[in-house]
């Protein structure tokens, strides 16, 4: 579900940043549009990234914010493969998730996937594994 001010935007061809995992209103990003899987949150757009696709157009993204949201998530190609198709050439991704030997990582039942620093290197496309038929490549701007 896409609430009508987002679908007014993607109607007019008007770009926007979007924060994957929004959280309650309280807590979202100013300026940006959030998706969440949770309808008691009102997101702007309802969406679960579980289920493979992001119901945007190619292209109609110019940023993408997540944080502590990629670890909960049993297919992260899949969904950032998604993240390529809907943000513009030159847009910015921005994702933050907890190193894989943190106290956080290993705590909560609920995550899915682990991240080190050399999982930057497979989004970029810089990897020594197979790539497993995904096309993104993103330009890496920073790790921490």
């Amino acid at each position: 579900m896409i609430k009508p001010h987002v679908q007014k935007l993607i109607n007019n061809k008007e770009l926007f940043s979007l924060e994957l995992g929004c959280g309650p209103k309280e807590k979202r990003l100013q300026g940006f549009i959030g998706l969440d899987k949770n309808s008691e949150l009102d997101p702007d757009i309802l969406c679960d990234l579980e289920l493979g696709t992001i119901p945007l157009p190619n292209n109609s993204v110019k940023s993408v914010y997540s944080m502590y949201l990629f670890e909960h998530i049993a297919n992260p190609l899949q969904v950032l493969q998604e993240i390529w198709r809907i943000t513009i050439n030159g847009g910015l991704v921005q994702l933050t998730v907890p190193h894989y030997s943190s106290d956080s990582q290993h705590k909560d039942p609920t995550h899915k996937t682990s991240y080190c620093e050399a999982s930057a290197d497979y989004l970029c496309g810089k990897a020594t594994v197979p790539e497993y038929g995904y096309s993104f490549k993103f330009d890496l701007v920073q790790t921490s």
